[in-house]
């Protein structure tokens, strides 16, 4: 990020990756004629496009915040796992009402 100068506020990131994620949704929207069939095996080039942005908007949030997104990941993917394997779902909350 400094070596090109694309340092700014977390909060700007936080708004740029709200706005990429509503790229992507919009180009699934598209991709499945907005809900009337099933997205394509493969994602379109747009979509793809829109995905590598949205990573790269995660990945600049955690820089600012000076968080290492590898170490995050593999957390998360602990945490996720950890959930399947003890209630086989990979839900971070509980969906029983009771």
């Amino acid at each position: 990020m400094d070596s090109h100068d694309l340092r700014c506020q977390p909060l700007a990131r936080v708004a740029d990756l709200s706005s990429e994620t509503g790229e992507v949704a919009k180009e699934l929207l598209i991709s499945t004629g907005y809900g009337r069939h099933k997205p394509p095996a493969a994602a379109s080039p747009e979509l793809r496009a829109e995905v590598g942005d949205l990573v790269f908007s995660v990945v600049a949030l955690a820089v600012e915040l000076d968080v290492d997104p590898g170490a995050e990941l593999d957390a998360a993917v602990a945490r996720y796992e950890e959930r399947v394997r003890r209630a086989a779902t990979p839900s971070s909350t509980n969906s029983d009402p009771g």
